[in-house]
C-alpha cells in the first residue's frame, strides 16, 4: 500500500502527511501492527528530513496508534517524544492536544490520576490561546473522567462546556453536556 502511495505523491512532506493519517484509522479498524509499521514509516520520513514539527505529529498520532492497541507504555514514550520536539520550538497547541491523546488512554487504560492532570493541561493551555472549540471538546472529556472519579467540579466543568458549545453555535452537543449535569 505504501508503495503505491510514494508512486503518486511527488515529496516525503506529502506522503508523511497521508501516512500520519492512514496509521490511526488502521489502529481504528484493528490492524494495530499495519498502524504501528505506517507511523514508524512516518516518523523515519520526518527524521530524514529533519522536520521537526512534522516529526512532533508523527509522535502524536502514534499516542492514538498506541492507545487503540492498548499499548499504554508505548503510548507514553510516543508523548514523550512528542513534548521533546514541540517543547523547543514553543508549539503550545500541539502540547494541548497530545496531552489531550494521552489523558484519554490513561483513562481508558486506568490510570485516572495521570489523566487528569493531562487532560487540566490540555485545558488550560486551550484556553490561554482562546481555542474555544477544542476546550469544549476538552472540557467535556475531563468533566466526564471528573464525575466518574465522584469529584465535584464535575458540575462546574459541564457548566463551562455546556455554555462554550452554545458559544461556537453547537446547542447539540451543548444539549448532550447539560443532560450529563443531571446523570
Amino acid at each position: 500500500m505504501h508503495l503505491e502511495i510514494r508512486r503518486k505523491l511527488r515529496n516525503d512532506s506529502d506522503i508523511i502527511r497521508v501516512l500520519i493519517r492512514i496509521g490511526p484509522t488502521l489502529a481504528k479498524l484493528g490492524r494495530h501492527n499495519e498502524a504501528s509499521a505506517t507511523m514508524n514509516e512516518a516518523i523515519e520520513l520526518a527524521k530524514k528530513r529533519e522536520l521537526p514539527r512534522v516529526l512532533g505529529s508523527c509522535y502524536s498520532q502514534l499516542i492514538v496508534v498506541h492507545e487503540e492497541a492498548r499499548q499504554l507504555k508505548e503510548a507514553r514514550k510516543a508523548f514523550d517524544a512528542a513534548l521533546r520536539l514541540y517543547e523547543p520550538i514553543g508549539l503550545h497547541l500541539e502540547i494541548a492536544d497530545a496531552s489531550l491523546d494521552l489523558g484519554l488512554a490513561e483513562a481508558e487504560l486506568g490510570d485516572s490520576t495521570r489523566a487528569l492532570l493531562l487532560l487540566e493541561d490540555s485545558v488550560e493551555i486551550y484556553r490561554k490561546f482562546e481555542r474555544k472549540a477544542k476546550l469544549a471538546k476538552a472540557l467535556k472529556l475531563l468533566g466526564r473522567l471528573q464525575r466518574d472519579l465522584g469529584l465535584e467540579t464535575a458540575h462546574m466543568t459541564f457548566i463551562e462546556c455546556a455554555q462554550l458549545f452554545e458559544d461556537i453555535d453547537q446547542p447539540e452537543e451543548a444539549g448532550v453536556v447539560r443532560a450529563m449535569l443531571t446523570n
